[in-house]
């Protein structure tokens, strides 16, 4: 919208200017690689028990 034209306060209303946009918070690379080898040892076959033993869980 060019400066000078219409009412600034009512545009900001409609159009929303100024407002801070929220930032997606991005998964850690980590844990998003264990997700997919725990997901990839469940489907060989492995049980809870064995998963949880194999990352030292106990």
């Amino acid at each position: 919208m060019p400066k000078g034209i219409g009412y600034e306060e009512t545009s900001k209303v409609i159009f929303g200017f100024g407002k801070k946009k929220k930032k997606k918070k991005k998964k850690d690379q980590k844990t998003l690689r264990t997700k997919d080898i725990e997901r990839k040892l469940r489907e060989a076959g492995l049980s809870e028990e064995e998963i949880k033993r194999l990352r030292g869980k106990n």
